[in-house]
């Protein structure tokens, strides 16, 4: 009889490590996932408006964010650029990338810095912004600030 109690006390004590551990993994994943949402990682439209006196119209990009603080980034005009972004407190982040425009068999390298504060629901981000444009010996030739507002991409099924 001591023998089975002793048996029914393991099998109800590995019974309820294992549902604490199924719990615990469940909750790790939740909270993985709310800090994914709480985060760049993702695609994103950015609608990029240039300061009126910079004389540049507004335009779009479209950028990938990578888990690790990578970054991709298009345009219409056909600039691609790479950078990183990273957390600096709560909602806000920054973000640097870099890029270049060939024009006239030139090349114009240019480099963005960003401050942005994503929103509560992970689904926007707003900021200022500032571009530096270079010559080909690496001085600043002109700067463009604006602002960015950015809306996250969703997977839209065919059907």
């Amino acid at each position: 009889m001591n023998a089975k109690r002793t048996l029914l006390v393991a099998v109800v004590i590995i019974v309820l490590i294992a549902a604490g551990a199924s719990l615990v993994y469940a909750q790790s994943r939740l909270a993985s996932a709310d800090r994914d949402a709480r985060s760049l990682a993702g695609s994103w439209i950015i609608n990029i408006t240039p300061a009126p006196e910079t004389g540049v119209p507004p335009f779009v990009n479209y950028s990938a964010m990578t888990k690790d603080g990578r970054l991709i980034s298009s345009n219409d005009a056909g600039h691609t650029s790479v950078g990183e972004w990273s957390r600096t407190a709560g909602n806000q982040f920054a973000v640097t990338f870099m890029g270049s425009e060939v024009s006239d068999d030139q090349t114009t390298p240019y480099k963005v810095r960003s401050t942005v504060e994503l929103s509560q629901d992970g689904e926007e981000f707003t900021g200022p912004f500032i571009t530096e444009v270079f010559d080909a010996d690496g001085n600043v030739i002109f700067t463009i600030t604006g602002t960015i507002q950015a809306t996250r991409i969703h997977v839209e099924p065919l059907d």
